[in-house]
């Protein structure tokens, strides 16, 4: 026995209606091959997942921006820190001709 039927009216099989909004998602789909019911379908499904999609990325990068904006200050202030002992403690305070002793 033939153990698959193929019905190309059945909108559950893998080419049927049903799995449109599916295959149109990785850019699968004939436009001339279904009915305005399914491509209304397919758009709204689409439209809805490209709303989603943009919303996540605009949730992701505010928790980015919230985290780097809490751990700024105490970077700013280590790198301040950093600099003014770098300026204390490491460059000469004579002119470049003049700390050839200090430095040889």
């Amino acid at each position: 026995g033939e153990f698959s039927t193929f019905d190309p009216l059945d909108p559950f099989t893998p080419e049927g209606g049903f799995w449109v909004p599916w295959w149109s998602t990785f850019g699968y789909f004939n436009p001339d091959d279904y009915n305005t019911y399914v491509s209304l379908l397919m758009w709204t499904q689409m439209f809805f997942s490209a709303v989603v999609l943009v919303n996540l990325q605009v949730a992701m990068f505010a928790h980015t921006f919230e985290r780097v904006e809490a751990a700024s200050e105490m970077e700013y202030n280590t790198m301040r820190a950093h600099k003014l002992f770098e300026f204390r403690f490491v460059v000469t305070q004579t002119p470049p001709v003049f700390n050839a002793p200090i430095i040889v």
